[in-house]
């Protein structure tokens, strides 16, 4: 009867994602494994470690990425290509024999949500010290490229600030986009917008614009999308000349140069433009008929006939805040 329990819940443990195979680059830590580890492996290895818990749905869709992570640092350790050795390793904080460790204690890990990543080594740049306060990981968590990017630019010495600015650069090069072709929400219907773009297409054009500021990464604008498509599809229906048009841009991506000179701090984020001009935001943004109808509403109040496009229209300059530091 035990042995039969066990299988069962031995097969439910593989069905999770992150679950680890025997092949797993990923080191599995516990309660009794864990301390011993991160002050041996320290002193010579640049740790990510990852405390998460099964049921956990973020976990379950970093768990993929950070285990193919692994297995391409774990490569390039073997090939030498790093001045110091990269490890991943992962503690599961929700397991039965692991609650003795106490890894949310603020003299710990001080943890409040799953999952969370601290950078371990280094061997000096983050010292392992029980009983203080880690590293928190500030990188990407569900993109391998990403993390292996991150860790061997931090291998190399850079500050996690560089490495963060480093992938964003990668990035803006590949120009991820939701609506673009081969995005998760491909239209004709919208205009996916980036640096190259953005001026030409919004700018100097004699049309009103509706732009939405999205992240690519964030469930709230994945679960818009569909309703921004069609409220821009059926407004943009009742202008066949074309006066008025819909847009996005990937503000994760471009959101220091085209979100943050109009005054856009977050996404999704609804507002428009008329030759040149930022004319207002949106507020309420709800089913496709909040977009068509203030799609619509902006033609109303901006559209005149007659009016040419502004072709010395520019981004605004944004002033540097001295004080300030970009975090990652």
């Amino acid at each position: 009867m035990h042995k039969k329990k066990w299988e069962s819940q031995e097969a439910e443990r593989k069905a999770n994602p992150t679950y680890e195979p025997r092949d797993s680059k990923v080191i599995v830590l516990d309660a009794e494994s864990i301390h011993d580890y991160l002050e041996q492996e320290s002193e010579e290895s640049l740790i990510l470690l990852e405390l998460y818990a099964p049921w956990c749905g973020h976990c379950q869709h970093v768990a993929p990425e950070f285990r193919e992570a692994a297995k391409q640092l774990h490569n390039l350790n073997l090939a030498g290509s790093l001045p110091v050795p990269v490890k991943l390793a992962k503690f599961d904080d929700s397991a039965q024999k692991n609650r003795e460790y106490r890894a949310s204690d603020a003299h710990k890990w001080n943890i409040s949500s799953y999952p969370s990543m601290f950078l371990v080594g280094g061997p000096e740049e983050y010292p392992y010290e029980d009983g203080e306060k880690k590293e928190l990981y500030r990188g990407q968590k569900a993109s391998a490229e990403a993390i292996v990017f991150y860790m061997a630019a931090l291998a190399h010495g850079q500050t996690q600030e560089e490495a963060w600015h480093g992938y964003l650069d990668v990035e803006k090069g590949k120009k991820p986009g939701m609506y673009k072709k081969g995005g998760k929400h491909e239209t004709t219907e919208l205009v996916e917008l980036d640096l190259d773009n953005f001026v030409e297409e919004v700018l100097h054009s004699d049309a009103v614009w509706v732009v939405e500021y999205y992240s690519d990464k964030c469930p709230i604008c994945n679960s818009m999308a569909p309703s921004f498509i069609e409220g821009a599809q059926k407004a943009q229906a009742e202008f066949p000349d074309h006066r008025l048009r819909y847009g996005a841009v990937n503000s994760r991506i471009f959101g220091e140069e085209l979100a943050t000179p109009y005054g856009v701090t977050s996404y999704p984020w609804i507002t428009s433009f008329y030759l040149g001009e930022n004319t207002g935001h949106m507020a309420g943004a709800g089913g496709w008929e909040s977009f068509y109808n203030w799609g619509k509403k902006k033609v109303d109040e901006n559209w005149e006939e007659g009016r040419t496009a502004n072709l010395d229209a520019a981004i605004p300059e944004v002033e540097e805040d001295e004080g300030g530091e970009e975090g990652a």
